[in-house]
């Protein structure tokens, strides 16, 4: 196996910023090949200055942000795919002795009265 070599420190913001970038698209396939490509930038980190490294700060700080709020919306999203699939299925209630009641029985049990 070859050695990998450290990548520039400028390359680390510019990963960075693809980071941003697929998160904001919502290309969460492309993290994987980013986040090896992090970690191997990671090696030149300890060339870095002070400035440099709060501005990574500032950087992850905001990858971080964009993140959670990925998650928040996939979150809301499969909670809206349940509600929908659930509508689909139709409207189950219960009889008086606790018993599962499918939507067609409903209708026949609305039609009664």
């Amino acid at each position: 196996m070859d050695k990998v070599e450290a990548m520039p420190l400028e390359s680390v913001p510019a990963l960075m910023d693809e980071v941003q970038d697929a998160l904001r698209r919502g290309d969460f396939g492309a993290l994987a090949p980013l986040n090896l490509r992090m970690e191997q930038a990671e090696a030149s980190l300890h060339l870095a200055g002070t400035k440099e490294l709060l501005r990574i700060r500032r950087l992850a700080e905001r990858n971080a942000r964009t993140l959670i709020a990925a998650r928040r919306g996939i979150k809301a999203a499969r909670r809206r795919i349940a509600d929908v699939l659930s509508a689909a299925r139709g409207l189950v209630t219960y009889d008086r002795q606790g018993h599962r009641v499918e939507e067609s029985e409903a209708k026949q049990l609305a039609r009664r009265f």
